[in-house]
């Protein structure tokens, strides 16, 4: 996967750590946003590659609240002084930190038995939230019932877990908790012009591949 895209109006969207997560970095005239935050084991990496790249997120935009995605939230926030997006649907999970197929109770053990810091969000999302620069914020439940994507320029999307790549040519993904709302959010990404969507697990997928694999589950 390469590191770094560009788009025609010159927002740049660095890939700073992959591996287990991708985590990116959207830098779009003056918003810089983070893409998740991460698995804590990634941090000290993860804060190294970001000062690498000059860029200061002023908001981390989790795309959803599973563990994986948002352990890092907290001390990211505090090191930044980023302000946190979520959507709605989510907020009370990160509030608690627990995943979204558990109740927002403190304490419980989730499904992948992790918990996570809990981080108060900034910025509570609905359908579609403009960002600054370019960057909207679109809902696209599915994978979870508060899964966000983040388009860039309406040509690239980032779209956290909504899709998965592992392997060449894919882009189902393999837990889903509403596999009916998923299709519907991928209909919205297509109805958008973007060419590339960046999945949180694998490489980046083509938008011929995912309108192939639309065809095959729709």
């Amino acid at each position: 996967m390469p590191s770094k895209w560009v788009t025609s109006k010159g927002s740049v969207i660095t890939l700073v750590v992959s591996g287990r997560n991708n985590i990116f970095l959207v830098e779009s005239q003056d918003t810089v946003l983070l893409v998740d935050a991460g698995m804590g084991y990634m941090y000290d990496n993860l804060l190294l590659k970001i000062k690498k790249t000059g860029a200061v997120p002023s908001v981390i935009a989790l795309t959803h609240a599973h563990y994986d995605h948002v352990e890092n939230t907290l001390k990211l926030k505090e090191h930044f002084g980023a302000g946190v997006l979520i959507h709605r649907a989510e907020a009370e999970h990160l509030k608690a930190g627990v995943n979204p197929e558990d109740k927002p109770v403190k304490g419980k053990f989730t499904i992948e038995g992790e918990n996570y810091p809990p981080v108060i969000p900034d910025i509570i999302v609905d359908d579609v939230y403009e960002a600054g620069g370019g960057i909207v914020i679109m809902h696209t439940p599915g994978h979870t019932p508060g899964s966000v994507s983040v388009i860039v320029d309406d040509e690239i999307a980032a779209v956290g877990d909504a899709m998965f790549n592992v392997f060449p040519g894919q882009a189902m993904v393999p837990y889903v908790m509403d596999r009916r709302m998923l299709l519907k959010s991928w209909k919205k990404l297509l109805d958008t012009k973007c060419g590339i969507f960046l999945p949180s697990h694998g490489r980046a997928i083509t938008r011929q591949t995912v309108e192939k694999v639309y065809k095959k589950y729709a």
